[in-house]
């Protein structure tokens, strides 16, 4: 299985609130997994199921 690294901008947004933030997102065959600080979950109130509008942009590639 192909996996990849990328260090990308985030900008999570829900109803009431937009954030930025850079995060690590893992390329895993076709999807893609990003790790979204607890901050921010707390914060947005985010809770298993909830659906999120997520724009990312690239900030740099490392292949592994």
């Amino acid at each position: 299985m192909h996996m990849s690294e990328d260090m990308f901008c985030i900008n999570l947004k829900d109803r009431e609130n937009a954030t930025n933030f850079a995060a690590k997102v893992w390329r895993v065959g076709e999807s893609l997994v990003i790790t979204i600080p607890r901050a921010y979950v707390e914060k947005l109130k985010i809770r298993e199921g909830d659906v999120l509008d997520v724009a990312v942009k690239v900030l740099k590639h490392v292949q592994r």
